[in-house]
């Protein structure tokens, strides 16, 4: 896969398209990375998931107003998590590097 997508959670709900201002993300990276997930907190590197994903893998990012975590999934196995210091509402947030790369089948669930 030739692609490079960040997708994860904020606490400001602003426009800025830079990889760096998402507060909580997953980095699913096949051009820089070989097909890896890497988790970033404030823009500085956590941690390289070792099993590499592949089109069509479901990437959960998780955050419950009863909990101050935010919890990542890869194919329903937990990869890591982040604590974000308050059990309010985050924001999805994104930074995609490719003109082909996509994200679908984005949902939220409220419990």
């Amino acid at each position: 896969m030739n692609t490079d997508i960040m997708v994860g959670m904020s606490h400001n709900s602003t426009n800025d398209p830079s990889w760096n201002t998402i507060d909580y993300n997953c980095y699913v990276s096949g051009w820089y990375n070989g097909d890896k997930i890497l988790l970033y907190e404030k823009g500085v590197y956590k941690y390289t998931y070792p099993d590499p994903y592949q089109v069509g893998d479901l990437i959960t990012i998780h955050k419950s107003s009863q909990s101050q975590w935010v919890y990542i999934y890869h194919n329903s196995k937990y990869i890591g998590g982040f604590n974000t210091g308050t059990y309010n509402y985050l924001y999805f947030d994104s930074s995609i590097y490719h003109p082909e790369a996509i994200i679908q089948n984005i949902g939220t669930l409220h419990n």
